[in-house]
């Protein structure tokens, strides 16, 4: 069975287009994610934009954007867990952790009822093969090692806190 009969089966199955899903085979490389956080606290809301981009490489001058499963979480101030709910949601979800489907060179979400100090816990259960960039200030990142509860979050805050001690030093 090749890639592209297990995924037409697999779109048939489900009832779902998975075009997008099939460039993790057929493009070279490792998505870069870079994420950009703005708080606004007059509405309580922490809005997270989502960029990929994947180098050009032999043969693949251009990249298209993938299909790429975020899971992310919210640590209140106290550092526990939140249950994170986007803009348009009427009922909070259970979970304290959220799968945001990013498929588009940039996207978007919005989160609402967001206490002032909140923490994005990004990539929770390394959720996808991506490279990761985002803007961590070291108190960020000790307080991520502290208390998040992800067990894959805990470890690489503690390895990006030591990475920027050794890079002041």
């Amino acid at each position: 069975v090749t890639c592209d009969d297990f995924i037409q089966c697999m779109e048939d199955a489900n009832g779902a287009d998975l075009k997008q899903f099939k460039l993790w085979y057929s493009q070279a490389g490792t998505p870069v994610v870079t994420l950009d956080e703005s708080y606004d606290p007059a509405s309580k809301t922490l809005t997270l934009t989502v960029r990929q981009s994947n180098a050009p490489s032999p043969g693949q001058s251009e990249k298209l954007p993938q299909v790429i499963p975020l899971a992310v979480g919210l640590l209140g101030p106290d550092g526990q867990d939140l249950s994170p709910r986007l803009e348009g949601e009427s009922v909070t979800p259970g979970s304290t952790t959220r799968v945001l489907t990013v498929c588009h060179q940039e996207d978007q979400f919005r989160f609402v009822d967001v206490p002032p100090g909140t923490i994005l816990s990004p990539l929770r259960d390394f959720s996808a093969p991506v490279r990761l960039h985002q803007n961590r200030k070291p108190e960020e990142l000790a307080f991520l090692l502290a208390h998040d509860s992800d067990a894959f979050n805990q470890w690489d805050s503690g390895q990006l806190l030591a990475t920027q001690a050794i890079q002041r030093s």
